[in-house]
């Protein structure tokens, strides 16, 4: 009995959060669900193009020069503190830097069509370019909208939001089946547009211009460390994909999608979970100032990721032999590749630990072991001949690097949170 009235009143506790965790299950289930029927749909080459041509969006990431990152420590602390007019000032600031990174967003994914159409021919890549251009634009805006409304604790808007985008991700299937490669366009970019008109609905305060170059620098102090980290895991989480592109060319990508759409799945729950986390631990580490304030927001996560994200990880890695012969027989040989790399996904997720080093800007040694790993990835990636590259292989240098930085870094966590707690300890007696 005890123990029902124990779960109730967590539950009741942390609705919002769950809701949003529940949301953010069931959108990955829907790309998931999407990817594998538009896999169905499209031809492995076809499918590689979008595949390549969506990898843009993730270099994209050093278009805030930090200042994205900084506003998500500072917003919530701001809010934390009581500090409301400072927090509007920052978050129309920090919308008005997100017009101009769109801007520079698309005039770059131009770029890359420009690129294919001269070098590639391949119809489905120069469309599948063409797509990218609006949703370079909304990733840059909804980015800073997710931002701004994690900050204010408003997941159950988040949550909807979601939903209505996992309708959507379905919804327009059938448009691919009709179209083909022009309804994946439409759908991609329809999806895109969803999340961007609802996130809008709930930050029509922030949206008014106002640019404050004293407030950028600042979030660019703040932010800037954050940022390295942050896109230096942003970018080994499509290295993979991005080293078969350059060696064996769209048609591999496309075979290795299964990697590619497990691990999508997975960091679909595991993203917004650490994005919920760092928010409520910048709270309460603002309320406090003190390291053992975090000590519950890490165990916390801990427990969110181990019941969804790897029982999610365990479904796929067993689902993908039993299915892909059955339904998407063009994509066996990238079954085994998938598997792997759910291991190497769920080593990622356990990383998320790792928000602490951002609430307290003490991120340098994490942020050298992402460097480090990204590095040695390429290197003997690069180093291997191309004939002997196979799916597998990719797979399984990514996750044994995963692993690696997964266990040094949270080794070096509790180190830190021990150390540190230890500290106060003594400076308050």
């Amino acid at each position: 009995m005890m123990m029902f009235i124990a779960l109730k009143s967590y539950l009741q506790r942390h609705k919002n959060t769950l809701w949003f965790t529940g949301s953010n299950i069931g959108l990955a289930a829907a790309n998931l669900l999407g990817g594998l029927v538009c896999a169905r749909l499209l031809s492995p080459k076809d499918f590689g193009a979008f595949q390549t041509a969506q990898l843009l969006l993730t270099y994209l990431g050093f278009l805030s020069f930090g200042i994205f990152n900084g506003f998500n420590r500072h917003y919530p602390y701001l809010l934390g503190k009581g500090d409301h007019e400072a927090a509007t000032r920052l978050a129309r600031t920090g919308y008005s830097v997100a017009r101009v990174t769109a801007v520079i967003a698309v005039i770059l994914a131009i770029g890359q069509l420009l690129v294919f159409w001269k070098t590639s021919g391949d119809p489905s890549l120069i469309l599948a370019a063409v797509a990218v251009i609006p949703i370079a634009a909304f990733v840059q805006i909804n980015n800073l909208q997710m931002n701004i409304l994690t900050g204010r604790q408003s997941f159950g808007w988040i949550a909807l939001s979601q939903f209505l985008v996992a309708f959507a991700t379905l919804a327009l299937l059938p448009l691919v089946w009709k179209f083909a490669v022009p309804g994946q366009c439409v759908r991609l970019v329809v999806t895109a547009a969803v999340g961007w008109i609802m996130y809008t609905f709930q930050t029509g305060d922030a949206r008014a211009w106002y640019w404050d170059s004293k407030a950028i620098i600042e979030l660019i102090k703040i932010g800037l460390p954050i940022m390295a980290i942050g896109y230096l895991y942003q970018v080994f989480s499509v290295a993979d994909r991005t080293l078969v592109a350059w060696v064996k060319g769209t048609e591999a990508v496309g075979h290795y999608a299964l990697a590619g759409l497990s691990v999508t799945a997975i960091q679909s729950v595991y993203l917004p979970l650490a994005i919920a986390t760092y928010s409520k631990a910048s709270h309460a580490y603002g309320r406090s100032q003190s390291l053992a304030s975090l000590v519950r927001p890490v165990k916390r996560f801990l427990l969110l990721i181990s019941i969804s994200a790897v029982p999610l990880a365990v479904l796929i890695y067993f689902c993908l032999p039993v299915f892909v012969p059955w339904l998407l027989p063009k994509y066996a040989p990238g079954i085994r590749a998938g598997q792997i790399a759910c291991i190497a996904s769920v080593a990622f997720c356990y990383c998320g630990t790792t928000f602490v080093f951002n609430v307290t800007r003490h991120n340098l040694i994490y942020g050298l072991l992402m460097a480090c790993g990204l590095a040695a990835f390429f290197l003997i990636g690069f180093l291997i001949p191309a004939n002997d590259l196979t799916l597998e292989r990719v797979a399984w240098l990514r996750t044994v690097i995963s692993i690696g930085i997964c266990l040094l870094s949270n080794a070096y966590l509790v180190f830190y949170l021990w150390r540190g707690i230890r500290r106060e300890s003594e400076k308050s007696i």
